[in-house]
């Protein structure tokens, strides 16, 4: 395969990928607008886009499944058929396999795949003989009747219903790309077409040589992704109606569109990795600021600098930022079949899905979002008999995204029953995950639902009962440095508020001393720096000590000596404290020296996967130091100490 076809194919990918995302949020939507003609309009131009594209670069079978889904959305755009729900669960299941099919290529460009199934569903949708409440027809009038685009293209057989067929319309096959001179000389390529192949990586000799010259052949408009629309078009009594954006995005389309390019992400990486040296630099300099460095102009100039790498920086990150709006799109799907699999009526409410993370951040969020979306369905939403007995009406799950200081914020709801902490230690005790005489208050209970292997159902289904969900929901989160929050009242609800950095590339550090060495400690967990006096401390042999801070009894850990460092006895101590997940306690440290930015640096080998430690930094002297999580370097900790147990069991009573 020459490079060129192979930089188109993996091209068209790209984009199908996209357009996938679009029509999975059409065919979900189409079930709730089941008359809009617009919204018909823009799936058919999203199929025929997908199907014509895919034939033009050579993916025959992709071209194929989408032909016939191509039929079905005809029918349902001329009003031949009367959107039902099996037509809708028929769309996502072929949005399914092509997205199999676009992963599979990714791989392996010349892979083939079983698309039988599928096809048989959409053949037997298309026909009416699955949909309920499509109209009953005699089957052979159905077929006389019925316009569908030329499957010879697929059957070199004679197409017994060949008087039959309307349209007229052939696929870009071999004999496009091998028009004669005589056709060449009479068509020009378009401005676009020869921008799209040069954006490729084509020069003017290789567009040359490939018969591209500025009088070149239509071939390469042909292939073109910004010419798909000039492939041949179906010619049948459908009025060809121009197909209109979503009246909500209406009011954006004022004023000049902002163009896009596709960029490499290692390129923005690259981009931002230079940009940390700068930002470390930059920190070197404006700590001797008027100690090495006394002339007045200078001492401006690097103030002003810092400034502008601050904006830089910003900028530079905000190109790896995304919205949220594609894995929100996402959970709609999934309160769809899993509210089908339970035979519960829910709808999904999102709010703020144009919120933006970094994108290594929004890829792994996805996972605890199915899990936590697909609980609140199965377990937080009640039955349909029982919502109506406690005058309850449709269920909703609302999914909302916002900015919580340096955080990202995403908070699940759902208007359903509510967690009883007494039906959950019940299963924690029968499942001898806590002991029948455990002192907990009805928060901690709550938090043993993210615990490895629990779950309240009896018995397991396709939807929930292995017990992994949640315990994979807490894992993820706090591998981003993130947390989760669970608030839930019976009766009323349950909320889950998931708090993520919102990159993981440059953070807001404190750094610390400990023992002579420098340490950095996300800010995002520092709830606030105390000084104790070693006589407010109490200390019990074998356990934590403990101190109190405003009344509140919390246990006091010594960083140097987590880490092996000389603990000296004083005085008084700079304490550090941390609260979060229902966990508050206090971190003596040395001294803290400075609040600044942090450019997050990989661990080496011999480092990765210590507790604790969440990455490297290069602080202004050019020394390299490890960044800490507090949360994580002192887990165990809480967990096993006795002075730990005994406040909780005080604060309990």
């Amino acid at each position: 395969m020459e490079d060129f076809e192979q930089e188109l194919k993996m091209d068209f990918l790209e984009e199908a990928e996209d357009l996938l995302s679009h029509a999975e949020s059409a065919f979900l939507r189409l079930e709730e607008e089941r008359e809009d003609a617009e919204l018909l309009n823009e799936i058919f131009r999203v199929a025929h886009n997908l199907k014509g594209t895919s034939k033009a670069v050579g993916f025959d079978q992709m071209a194929q499944l989408t032909h016939i889904a191509e039929n079905l959305i005809l029918k349902l755009k001329e009003g031949e058929l009367q959107v039902t729900d099996a037509i809708v669960s028929g769309l996502l299941e072929f949005k399914d396999k092509v997205e199999e099919m676009i992963k599979g290529l990714l791989d392996d460009l010349d892979a083939s795949f079983e698309i039988d199934s599928v096809t048989a569903n959409l053949e037997s949708l298309t026909s009416g003989q699955v949909s309920a409440e499509a109209e009953e027809v005699e089957p052979q009038a159905s077929i006389e009747e019925e316009r569908v685009l030329d499957n010879s293209l697929f059957d070199d057989s004679e197409d017994p219903f060949d008087e039959e067929v309307v349209s007229t319309e052939e696929f870009p096959d071999a004999a496009m790309f091998e028009e004669s001179s005589e056709v060449a000389e009479e068509s020009m390529v378009s401005d676009a077409a020869l921008e799209s192949l040069r954006e490729l990586g084509l020069s003017e000799e290789e567009l040359e040589g490939l018969g591209g010259t500025p009088a070149a052949s239509a071939d390469e408009e042909a292939l073109s992704f910004q010419n798909v629309e000039k492939l041949p078009v179906v010619e049948s009594k459908v009025e060809q109606t121009p197909v209109a954006e979503p009246k909500k995005e209406a009011k954006k389309e004022s004023g000049q569109k902002d163009e896009s390019i596709r960029v490499n992400l290692s390129r923005i990486d690259n981009i931002n990795n230079i940009i940390g040296e700068l930002v470390i630099l930059q920190t070197v300099l404006s700590q001797r600021r008027y100690v090495n460095i006394k002339d007045e102009l200078s001492n401006k100039s690097i103030s002003m600098m810092g400034k502008l790498f601050k904006e830089v920086q910003e900028v530079a990150m905000s190109l790896r930022m995304l919205p949220l709006k594609g894995a929100f799109q996402k959970m709609n799907r999934i309160v769809r079949d899993t509210s089908k699999a339970l035979g519960k009526d829910a709808k999904l409410v999102m709010v703020g899905e144009e919120t933006e993370v970094d994108k290594t951040v929004l890829e792994r969020i996805s996972d605890p979002l199915v899990h936590i979306v697909r609980n609140a369905v199965d377990h937080g939403l009640e039955s349909d008999e029982d919502r109506v007995a406690s005058g309850k009406g449709k269920g909703v799950i609302q999914i909302k995204a916002f900015h919580e200081g340096s955080n990202l914020a995403i908070q699940i709801t759902d208007d359903g029953k509510g967690i009883d902490h007494e039906v959950i230690r019940a299963k924690a005790v029968e499942k001898k995950i806590i002991s029948a005489n455990s002192t907990m208050t009805p928060d901690e209970i709550i938090q043993l639902i993210f615990h490895p292997g629990f779950s309240t159902k009896e018995q397991v289904t396709e939807v929930s009962g292995r017990g992994v969900g949640m315990d994979v929901v807490k894992t993820n989160i706090e591998a981003l440095g993130g947390q989760v929050k669970v608030e839930s009242k019976i009766g009323e609800g349950s909320s889950f508020k998931i708090m993520i950095p919102l990159t993981l590339a440059i953070i807001e550090g404190l750094v610390i001393n400990s023992d002579g060495q420098k340490f950095v400690i996300p800010l995002s967990q520092v709830h606030e720096l105390t000084q104790v006096n070693e006589a407010d401390v109490e200390k019990f042999t074998g356990a934590a000590e403990l101190f109190r801070l405003r009344g509140e009894v919390m246990p006091l850990f010594h960083i140097n000596k987590k880490l092996g460092a000389k603990v000296e006895q004083k005085a008084s101590n700079i304490v550090v404290v941390v609260k979060g997940l229902g966990r508050s306690f206090g971190v003596a440290v040395d001294d803290v020296l400075i609040q600044q930015q942090i450019v997050i640096k990989k661990l080496g080998e011999d480092l990765r996967g210590k507790q604790g430690i969440m990455g490297s930094a290069i602080m202004s002297d050019g020394m390299p130091s490890l960044i800490l999580d507090l949360f994580e370097l002192f887990k165990n900790d809480l967990k096993e100490s006795k002075a730990h147990k005994e406040y909780k069991e005080g604060q309990a009573a």
